[in-house]
């Protein structure tokens, strides 16, 4: 087990104040609602290798789509189902999803943070696919049986989704562009 001598930790926890201070003052200058999540470091803020205080970023998301600025494309990829043999090989197949995330920048003294915006069940909604394959790869025997199938996806009615939640027009043109863009690239 690695020892810290009394100054690191001192000196850890003197800048772990400092930043939460930093953090504090951005957070009071927010006003509009938001949530955070923060992601935590297993090692307590540590690298016991170099020592290193490593900082908690948090995660800052909004409800409020009418706030998005910006828009980009995203993918998620979920398991349907796999198959192992361990004599003739496997068979794994997965849908993968690209869909948009919209989002607003944020800006504090010289730093800027992002600003997520979802709503309720976002990880789990249809609604906001713009385009999803079943893939399914297969090894060993099971190699001829790989392939790519693509879901048919309205885009209409995912714009006019967003547009109902309170995406600005001007950005909504934005993401039919960038829709536009992606199934251009892919082809």
């Amino acid at each position: 087990m690695d020892k810290i001598v009394l100054e690191e930790i001192i000196k850890i926890k003197k800048r772990e104040f400092i930043d939460l201070k930093e953090e504090l003052k951005f957070l009071e200058t927010i006003n509009f609602p938001i949530y955070i999540l923060k992601d935590y470091d297993a090692n307590n803020y540590l690298n016991l290798n170099n020592k290193e205080h490593k900082k908690n970023i948090p995660t800052i998301y909004s409800y409020d789509y009418s706030l998005a600025t910006h828009v980009k494309l995203e993918k998620r990829s979920e398991e349907i189902s796999s198959h192992i043999d361990p004599y003739d090989g496997a068979i794994y197949s997965r849908r993968v999803e690209v869909y948009p995330r919209f989002y607003f920048l944020l800006k504090y003294n010289s730093k800027t943070k992002q600003v997520l915006i979802e709503h309720s069940g976002f990880d789990k909604d249809k609604n906001i696919i713009i385009r999803s394959c079943d893939v399914t790869t297969g090894t060993g025997d099971y190699t001829r049986r790989s392939e790519k199938i693509e879901n048919y996806i309205d885009t209409n009615k995912v714009i006019s989704f967003f547009e109902k939640i309170g995406v600005k027009r001007n950005l909504l043109k934005t993401l039919e562009e960038k829709i536009k863009t992606h199934y251009e690239a892919a082809i």
